[in-house]
């Protein structure tokens, strides 16, 4: 049996409410994030941990000799960025608020990463449109047999509404 050591990471978003005067909703959001940059730890209240999923950054095999040497080499290892994407599920609407860590780097290697990006968020577009075409297809399919998801129930057209 071999030995490895698992760098893992967890996503810690924090939340805070801060009350400012302004003259416009732009000027609001401007004095609000100046005024959360400098509030102390204490202020912020965690979000939902179980919302998150754990991230497997690195895998590595060590030998009881270069254990020690191995775990320092792997918690030096703090290259792995994380982008959020900002989701308001009340209403349907995404956002990608940028990070600081991304203009630091080339843009080369930003286009590269960025297109891996996008490439597994189409996938998982993909995938869900897939889902809920399927499932529009079924109620399609129930409304024109004049069935519904209530056992014995039938949707009667609107007068004068055609049957398509």
């Amino acid at each position: 049996m071999e030995k490895y050591l698992i760098k893992v990471s967890k996503p810690a978003f924090k939340t805070t409410v801060v009350e400012v005067e302004a003259e416009s909703e732009e000027a609001a959001a401007l004095e609000g994030f100046l005024q959360a940059a400098v509030l102390p730890d204490d202020a912020w209240r965690a979000n939902k941990a179980q919302d998150y999923i754990l991230d497997i950054q690195l895998v590595m095999q060590t030998s009881e000799q270069s254990y020690i040497d191995d775990s320092d080499y792997i918690n030096e290892i703090d290259d792995i960025h994380y982008l959020p994407l900002k989701a308001d599920c009340s209403i349907g609407e995404g956002s990608v608020p940028l990070q600081p860590w991304l203009m630091e780097r080339d843009s080369l290697l930003l286009a590269d990463i960025l297109r891996d990006w996008q490439l597994a968020l189409d996938a998982m577009y993909d995938e869900h449109l897939k889902e809920h075409t399927q499932a529009l297809k079924v109620i399609k399919s129930n409304l024109e047999d004049g069935r519904s998801g209530s056992a014995g129930a039938k949707i009667l057209p609107f007068p004068g509404m055609k049957k398509h």
